[in-house]
């Protein structure tokens, strides 16, 4: 059976053990902390009470807000500038008939 080990302070997951007894080992659980894609994101703790595993949560720096508003102000830009273009290919293509 394959258990889940977490650290006994921080509760982060630090690996996995084969265990062939149904012994439970300590800082260890069965659920396992890996989402469908196999994967366990970093920082990944045990919440003893809920018997669940918890993602962290992080807040998103002041510098990485103003890259997200800039790159939605590119976005924008660039539709806004194909929009224009196609117009303008438009008019052309009326003025030329």
């Amino acid at each position: 059976m394959k258990r889940y080990l977490y650290d006994a302070e921080t509760k982060r997951f630090t690996g996995t053990v084969d265990s062939d007894s149904d012994e439970t080992l300590e800082n260890s659980t069965e659920i396992s902390p890996f989402d469908a894609d196999g994967q366990a994101r970093i920082g990944t703790w045990f919440d003893v009470d809920s018997q669940t595993w918890k993602v962290p949560t992080t807040e998103s720096t002041q510098d990485q807000r103003l890259f997200m508003n800039l790159s939605q102000n590119v976005a924008t830009l660039q539709s806004m500038v194909m929009m224009q273009n196609q117009q303008l290919a438009q008019l052309m293509t009326k003025e030329a008939n």
